[in-house]
This record gives structure tokens, sequence and C-alpha cells, in this order.
């Protein structure tokens, strides 16, 4: 009944008269009930007088010799298809890899334009800018001929008779594209403590980025208010409205104060003229230790 039932509907398909006749012969002589075709009245004569069991055995072999042609046909476009997605998949590899070495160039790009601009910056913080002090031969320095460098900044420590007042020395450090040091860290003012030398008694130091306001709060030459405290536990020479530092003293108290009539050594401070400098001593720092 199943059969009959399957037959119907496979008549019934919308398909070409000559493709219909033959899926139904076809699976007649697959389901081996090729003698169902003398009660398919709708069938041609033809159709079932020819059919029988030898032209079953027959189209049954053609079918499965056309199957297995099939498969074979479709393995072998499965190998091509494997193969095409292996070469799609490196070339995938390949464009990611390249997509990584362009972001690495774009990243060095941008680095070297942000230094660049760096550099532009301080050239313009001068009013004549001092070419063969910051390149006195082939390359350039990030610091001044004479200037330290340290961490992101360059360090001047005045060591001539040239005393100055706090303010004169101020105006110095402007004139050099730089300022009075501005003291942030335990380890910036340990540095400067090391760089600072005694010379012409006890109390003779070296100016400081620090002065009193009117309302007698300390406040550093770039507008922040002090946190440090980093003071003499006594005052050695005549108290002011204005810091200095003192040699061979601990570096947490080593801040003494005094007028701006008094002369004396300074320190000036500034921004590294080539930026990427810093970057690389850091690496080098990062890798040896």
């Amino acid at each position: 009944m199943t059969i009959r039932i399957t037959l119907i509907q496979l008549y019934n398909k919308q398909l070409d008269v000559s493709i219909r006749y033959f899926v139904i012969v076809v699976f007649l002589c697959l389901t081996h009930e090729w003698h169902l075709f003398n009660e398919l009245i709708l069938l041609p004569a033809a159709v079932k007088g020819a059919v029988n069991n030898q032209h079953c055995k027959l189209l049954t072999a053609s079918v499965v010799a056309l199957g297995v042609l099939l498969l074979s046909i479709l393995e072998n476009k499965t190998e091509e298809l494997v193969v095409e997605k292996s070469i799609l998949e490196n070339k995938t590899k390949e464009l990611v890899v390249q997509k990584s070495i362009l972001e690495n160039k774009t990243d060095e790009l941008n680095r070297q334009k942000d230094s660049l601009y760096w550099t532009m910056g301080r050239i313009l913080m001068f009013n004549s800018f001092p070419v063969n002090d910051f390149c006195p031969e082939n390359g350039c320095q990030p610091c001044l001929t004479g200037w330290i460098p340290f961490q992101e900044k360059c360090y001047y420590f005045e060591r001539s008779t040239k005393w100055k007042t706090w303010t004169e020395s101020r105006t110095y450090c402007k004139d050099n594209g730089a300022d009075l040091v501005v003291i942030e860290t335990l380890q910036e003012q340990e540095f400067i403590s090391k760089n600072v030398h005694s010379y012409n008694g006890d109390f003779y130091g070296y100016w400081i980025g620090l002065k009193q306001d009117p309302d007698q709060n300390w406040i550093w030459v770039n507008g922040h208010k002090d946190t440090l405290e980093f003071w003499l536990d006594e005052g050695l020479g005549n108290s002011g409205p204005y810091a200095l530092v003192i040699h061979e003293k601990p570096p947490n108290a080593s801040w003494d104060t005094s007028d701006d009539g008094f002369r004396i050594r300074f320190i000036c401070e500034s921004e590294l003229m080539i930026k990427s400098f810093y970057a690389i001593l850091h690496d080098i720092h990062l890798t040896v230790s």
C-alpha cells in the first residue's frame, strides 16, 4: 500500500514526462516491485511492455554504476574543496601576519610622530634654539650639553661662581627653555641630593622652584602646592619665602629657606628634548633587570 502511494506521489510530481517515467521505473526496480507496472494504468503501454525483471536488473546495475560514478565525482570535488579551503586558510593567516606587521609599523610611525611633535614643542620654547648644544656632533642628545638626564627630565646644576638670587636663577632657567626644579617624589629628591656639591659653607645650597605665597603656603613654580615637606629640622641661614636644598643632608630633610637677596647656586629642570630617548633607556633597564 505504501509503495502504491509513493508511486502516485512520484507520478504527480511536476516533472518532465520522460523523467517522471524514468524515476518511477527506477523506484520499482530498486524496490523489487516491478510487477506493479501493470497496475499503473496511467503508464503508457510501451513502458509497461518494455519493463520486466531482466530489464530491472540491467537498470539497477546501471543505476548502481551511475551512483558509483557520481560518488567518485563527489569525492574528487570534496578533495578539491578541501584543498581550496586549506589555500584560503593559509592566505588568511598570511593576511593576519601582514596586518600585524602593518599595525606595528603604524604604531612605530605614531611614536615617531609624537616624538617629533614633542621635540618641535620643546624647540619652540627657545627664543633662539641652541642647535650646537643639543647636537654637538653627528647625532642629537636628549638634554643640553652639561645637563643630566633623569627619568623624563633634564637637570642643570649650576657649578660656577656666577651665583644668583632666586628670581635671577628662575630667569636663567626660563631663558634656557626650563624652570627651577619641581621635586615631585622622594626618588627625584634622592637624585638631586646626590648631585648637589658642598661649596662656601654649610648653609650655601641650591635654589629650587618652591616659594611661599601670601597665605604662607609653599607653592611650586608649576602652581602645585607642596606635599613633601622635606625641611631641615632647624634652619641654617636667614629665613625667607624661597626654598633651597642643602648638600650632605638626608634627602627627606634637606630643604631650607632664605630671602631673594641671597645669591647661591640653583637647579634648573626641563623636559627631554627627544622624548623617545627615555623610552629606549627604560626598555634597556627592564631588559637588564
